[in-house]
């Protein structure tokens, strides 16, 4: 009995030194390349054995190059050029990241550092600036309007005066009185051109530049507002066309 239990413990001592032992260690082949140190410290040595000298020690987490394995022992690169020798027990590969899916282009999507589009326009007439210059032109004709109108007034009370003092002989009196009814028209006449072109200014604006706010307002034809924009397959042309339009 104990003749066969000896063979048998000598049989399975014998399948152990024989037969590979399989796990998840990393074969030699499994190094090459990029791996992670995962010690604390790891000695890099000159040659593949604890008998070499040591010519760095690398943190966890390293990034080496693995160029070599030969016994238990890997060849490596560090990131600076320079190589040596350490335990392939401390190395782990690293897996490369898996490459994005690159989203699928949308047609006639424009190339990248071009925005296109139509600014808000929430008043008629343009821009904002567009906005408060058509209105602030109105305003001016207003404004020089009763300039002008103040300035002729005075002028035709000067000129009553002037009737009466030349009416009473009194001329040097009435010629004074004329000049200052002169200057009052030459005043009335230079608001009224200023107060004009504000006028027309104001005009320009909102009948051929901006259009009427009231007319705007109302819903355009879908084709009028509908962009029509063309890229060329290389990125290199772009062809933009007309997205909206005033009209009466």
């Amino acid at each position: 009995m104990r003749g066969n239990l000896s063979i048998a413990v000598a049989l399975l001592l014998f399948v152990q030194g024989t037969v590979p032992v399989t796990g998840f260690a990393q074969t030699p082949t499994d190094l090459t390349g990029e791996c992670e140190v995962t010690a604390s410290s790891l000695n890099i040595r000159s040659g593949a054995g604890t008998g070499n000298a040591v010519l760095v020690s690398v943190p966890r987490g390293t990034i080496v190059t693995v160029l070599e394995v030969r016994d238990g022992w890997a060849q490596i690169r560090l990131a600076d050029g320079k190589t040596g020798w350490c335990s392939i027990d401390y190395l782990e590969k690293r897996t490369p990241p898996e490459p994005a899916e690159p989203s699928p282009s949308e047609p006639g999507a424009a190339p990248p550092g071009l925005e296109l589009g139509v600014p808000d326009d929430p008043a008629g007439g343009g821009s904002s600036l567009g906005t408060i210059l058509k209105w602030g032109s109105l305003a001016g004709a207003v404004a020089f309007g009763g300039l002008a109108y103040g300035e002729r007034s005075k002028g035709n009370d000067a000129y009553d005066e002037y009737k009466t003092l030349f009416r009473g002989g009194d001329s040097k009196a009435a010629d004074a009185k004329f000049a200052e009814v002169e200057d009052h028209d030459g005043a009335a006449l230079t608001y009224a051109i200023v107060g004009g072109a504000f006028l027309g200014l104001f005009a320009l604006q909102q009948f051929v530049l901006g259009g009427d706010e009231s007319e705007e307002a109302a819903d355009p034809p879908a084709a009028a507002l509908a962009p029509s924009i063309e890229v060329d397959a290389t990125g290199s042309a772009v062809r933009l066309q007309l997205v909206r339009a005033s009209w009466e």
